[in-house]
Order: structure tokens, then sequence, then C-alpha cells
């Protein structure tokens, strides 16, 4: 009969948890959630999805905390739809990923800053979406409004992780 394995105090659970969020698995999820927010905001030359797959993969490394679980859980809706659909659930991943920024931001390695978007005429009652720059890049009227939208506020990143 193997030993049981001493318990972990909740304190060093809690802290290794944040060390593994904040560690390189942070910035991997910022980084595959910016790769799509370009993706989309770029005019189109087709209907393909965008993929999906490193934003979930990343967000599972880490779901632990339910701000990443949400994130895995958004964009898994988003998996292997058209793209204009992928538009709209887009909504619900920038929410999720801007909760985390804002909590447990990205190291300054993935961008100096993040600028939260706010595009009105997006579907439903507007939605939000993070970017690197202040230059809008619309990513749900990139085929015809590019430029909808303005920069709501900047979130700073973490210092850069070593």
């Amino acid at each position: 009969m193997a030993a049981a394995s001493p318990a972990v105090p909740m304190a060093t659970t809690k802290q290794a948890m944040s060390a593994m969020a904040g560690a390189p698995g942070v910035d991997r999820v910022f980084e595959a959630y910016l790769a799509m927010q370009k993706a989309l905001g770029a005019t189109q030359q087709g209907d393909a999805p965008v993929d999906v797959a490193k934003l979930i993969e990343a967000a599972r490394a880490i779901a632990k905390e339910s701000s990443f679980a949400r994130v895995v859980e958004t964009a898994a809706a988003m998996q292997g739809k058209p793209i204009a659909e992928q538009r709209n659930l887009f909504k619900a991943l920038s929410d999720a990923v801007i909760a985390v920024a804002r909590s447990d931001p990205p190291s300054a390695a993935v961008a100096p800053k993040l600028y939260v978007a706010y595009c009105p005429m997006a579907p439903g009652d507007g939605g939000r979406w993070l970017q690197t720059t202040q230059e809008i890049a619309n990513p749900y009227f990139a085929t015809r409004m590019k430029e909808c939208g303005s920069i709501e506020q900047a979130l700073a990143t973490a210092p850069a992780r070593k």
C-alpha cells in the first residue's frame, strides 16, 4: 500500500499557483489572444476560421484559476466556427481576457501596455477587446469598419519576468 502524501498547506498551494500563473503561462495566454485579435482585426482574404488552439492550450495550462477557466471556455466555443461567428463569440472571450489582464497582467515582454478598445456597434450592446497599439484594428468589423471604435483605457503590464 502506498504511503499517503503529506498535505500541502493552503498558503503554499496559493503561492505556487500565483507563481505559475505569473510565469510564462500568463504571457502565452495573452500572446495567443493578441494573435487572434490581430487576425480578426486584419482585412480578411477568405472565410477561414481563426485557429484558437494555442489560446485554449495556454489557458488550460493555468486554468485552475477561475479567470483562466473562463478563457478556456469562451475560446473553446469559437473553435472550428466560421469566422463571422467567431467574431460574435470573440466578445465573450475578450471580456474574459480583459478581466484576467486587470487581475494578472502579462509581462512587458508581451507589450509595454495593453489597450482596452471599445466599439459601440459590435454585436449586442457593443464590444471590447485588448490590443497592443492605440491604432484601432476592430476585430468585429475588420472587413467593413476596421477603424470603428476608441481606446477606453490603457492597462499596465507587469515587469518582464526572468
